[in-house]
């Protein structure tokens, strides 16, 4: 009896086991993030502005780096350069037209661990309904209790996808600064074993 027990118990505990994600899973938290960029203007200065509207989600594994992945959202309509007019302008088909193309958006497929902290993620980025290809250096910038965050700084061509207009007064270069905090989630797939007992 005592060695069937002691079977069911190590059943149980690998079954318990197979359910635990070594993974960690983060909800971004827009109040504490930023996505930010600058473009040149006439060739002569840089105008900062921000997206204060995303969402998105990371996962961090420790691990397995490979299995590490982001995927965020950002709401084109959001777009704030400290200029109402200049952000009415920017909305418009001439740039981001909003109407058509609410969100902007990014969903890795790879991540590779490249130092202490620092990761490459690849993956596609979707602008004006245009799809391609990008590749960003990451840094791990801190984990506290459930609390952890990224860095990313890269720079796209705004023609790449589609968006031409007023180049070159107005740059073609942009500049991104993206700054994430996220909030630890419960894994979707972690699920708790039921103890057995012998009969």
């Amino acid at each position: 009896m005592k060695l069937r027990l002691m079977l069911v118990t190590l059943a149980a505990g690998l079954c318990a086991a197979d359910a635990v994600d070594a993974a960690d899973h983060y909800r971004v938290n827009p109040g504490n993030s930023s996505v930010m960029f600058r473009i040149k203007n006439r060739g002569v200065t840089f105008f900062y502005g921000r997206f204060n509207d995303f969402s998105g989600n990371f996962t961090l594994n420790a691990d397995e780096p490979a299995k590490s992945s982001i995927e965020m959202t950002v709401k084109a309509t959001s777009i704030d350069t400290n200029s109402r007019k200049r952000d009415d302008h920017l909305r418009t088909p001439e740039f981001f037209n909003v109407a058509k193309f609410a969100e902007i958006s990014f969903k890795s497929k790879s991540a590779k661990k490249t130092g202490e902290n620092e990761y490459e993620i690849s993956g596609d980025m979707t602008l004006l309904g245009v799809t391609r290809p990008l590749s960003v250096k990451v840094t791990h910038t801190g984990t506290r209790g459930n609390f952890s965050g990224f860095e990313t700084k890269f720079t796209i061509k705004r023609s790449d996808f589609g968006m031409n207009k007023f180049i070159p007064g107005i740059g073609d270069e942009v500049h991104l600064f993206v700054s994430v905090e996220g909030t630890k989630q419960a894994p979707a797939s972690a699920s708790k074993a039921t103890p057995q007992t012998a009969g």
